[in-house]
Protein backbone atom coordinates (compact mmCIF):
# COMPACT_ATOMS: atom_id res chain seq x y z
CA UNK A 1 0.00 0.00 0.00
CA UNK A 2 1.43 3.24 -0.74
CA UNK A 3 1.69 6.31 1.80
CA UNK A 4 -0.31 8.47 0.28
CA UNK A 5 -3.10 6.04 0.31
CA UNK A 6 -2.28 4.63 4.21
CA UNK A 7 -1.82 8.36 4.81
CA UNK A 8 -5.05 9.65 3.26
CA UNK A 9 -6.74 6.54 4.99
CA UNK A 10 -5.70 7.44 8.63
CA UNK A 11 -7.16 10.64 8.28
CA UNK A 12 -10.54 9.70 7.28
CA UNK A 13 -10.28 7.10 10.11
CA UNK A 14 -9.43 10.22 12.61
CA UNK A 15 -12.52 11.92 11.05
CA UNK A 16 -14.87 9.46 11.74
CA UNK A 17 -13.60 9.01 15.24
CA UNK A 18 -14.10 12.76 15.55
CA UNK A 19 -17.48 12.60 13.72
CA UNK A 20 -19.26 9.82 15.94
CA UNK A 21 -17.47 11.30 19.09
CA UNK A 22 -19.25 14.57 18.82
CA UNK A 23 -22.66 14.37 17.25
CA UNK A 24 -23.97 16.38 20.92
CA UNK A 25 -26.27 19.41 20.16
CA UNK A 26 -25.21 22.65 21.30
CA UNK A 27 -26.02 26.09 21.10
CA UNK A 28 -25.15 28.71 18.69
CA UNK A 29 -26.30 32.62 19.28
CA UNK A 30 -24.85 34.91 17.21
CA UNK A 31 -26.41 38.52 17.29
CA UNK A 32 -29.91 38.19 17.47
CA UNK A 33 -30.35 34.77 16.04
CA UNK A 34 -29.89 31.19 17.88
CA UNK A 35 -29.99 28.21 17.15
CA UNK A 36 -29.24 24.43 17.97
CA UNK A 37 -26.84 22.35 15.71
CA UNK A 38 -24.63 19.31 15.90
CA UNK A 39 -21.06 19.82 17.29
CA UNK A 40 -19.68 17.98 14.76
CA UNK A 41 -21.66 20.09 12.04
CA UNK A 42 -20.29 23.09 13.55
CA UNK A 43 -16.45 21.90 13.76
CA UNK A 44 -16.89 21.11 9.86
CA UNK A 45 -18.82 24.80 8.69
CA UNK A 46 -16.14 26.30 10.71
CA UNK A 47 -13.40 24.37 8.92
CA UNK A 48 -14.85 24.94 5.85
CA UNK A 49 -15.18 28.97 6.43
CA UNK A 50 -11.35 28.87 7.72
CA UNK A 51 -10.13 26.98 4.41
CA UNK A 52 -12.19 29.36 2.25
CA UNK A 53 -11.11 32.66 3.53
CA UNK A 54 -7.10 31.47 3.54
CA UNK A 55 -7.83 30.31 -0.05
CA UNK A 56 -9.54 34.03 -1.28
CA UNK A 57 -6.86 35.93 0.92
CA UNK A 58 -4.08 33.88 -0.52
CA UNK A 59 -5.44 34.65 -3.89
CA UNK A 60 -5.83 38.23 -3.59
CA UNK A 61 -2.39 38.62 -2.27
CA UNK A 62 -1.06 36.25 -5.00
CA UNK A 63 -2.69 38.90 -6.92
CA UNK A 64 -1.09 42.09 -5.89
CA UNK A 65 2.01 40.76 -5.95
CA UNK A 66 1.84 39.86 -9.66
CA UNK A 67 0.60 43.56 -9.84
CA UNK A 68 4.19 45.11 -8.04
CA UNK A 69 5.65 42.34 -10.50
CA UNK A 70 4.13 43.45 -13.30
CA UNK A 71 5.15 47.49 -12.39
CA UNK A 72 8.51 46.54 -11.65
CA UNK A 73 9.12 44.95 -15.14
CA UNK A 74 7.39 47.85 -16.58
CA UNK A 75 9.92 50.57 -15.09
CA UNK A 76 12.86 48.58 -15.57
CA UNK A 77 11.84 48.33 -19.33
CA UNK A 78 11.62 52.07 -18.93
CA UNK A 79 14.93 52.87 -17.86
CA UNK A 80 16.74 50.43 -20.15
CA UNK A 81 14.59 52.42 -23.15
CA UNK A 82 15.31 55.72 -21.63
CA UNK A 83 18.69 54.52 -20.98
CA UNK A 84 19.39 53.80 -24.49
CA UNK A 85 18.52 56.74 -25.73
CA UNK A 86 20.86 58.63 -23.44
CA UNK A 87 23.91 56.73 -24.82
Amino acid sequence: MKIKNMFLLLIAGVLLIISTQNTQEVEVRYLFWDTKISLIFLIYTMLSVGVVAGMVYTSFRRVSKEKIMKKKMKMMEIDKITSRKIS
